[in-house]
């Protein structure tokens, strides 16, 4: 699986102070995956302790990432997520 983030996500990794492994790992091991718009995916894990938030398209084994953000779980019921 190769992962390629979009310059709109690069931009708010740096605003949210997210790195690179971040993001993998919660790719690599969601918590839980959900369909979202537009045909995308979401999926959320946790890294130390808060909750991070990855919203990607698949293209065949390859994940396209579109946003990345810190989220709660209001904002998780919002997006979708029942697994709370």
């Amino acid at each position: 699986m190769t992962i390629t983030v979009k310059p709109h996500a690069e931009v708010r990794m740096k605003d949210r102070r997210i790195t690179m492994n971040q993001l993998s790992e919660v790719l690599r091991n969601p918590r839980e995956t959900v369909s979202a718009k537009f045909g995308r995916f979401a999926a959320y894990g946790e890294v130390k302790g808060k909750k991070l938030a990855v919203i990607y398209e698949k293209k065949n084994q390859d994940i396209e990432v579109i946003t990345v953000l810190w989220v709660d779980e209001r904002r998780l019921k919002r997006l979708g997520f029942s697994g709370i």
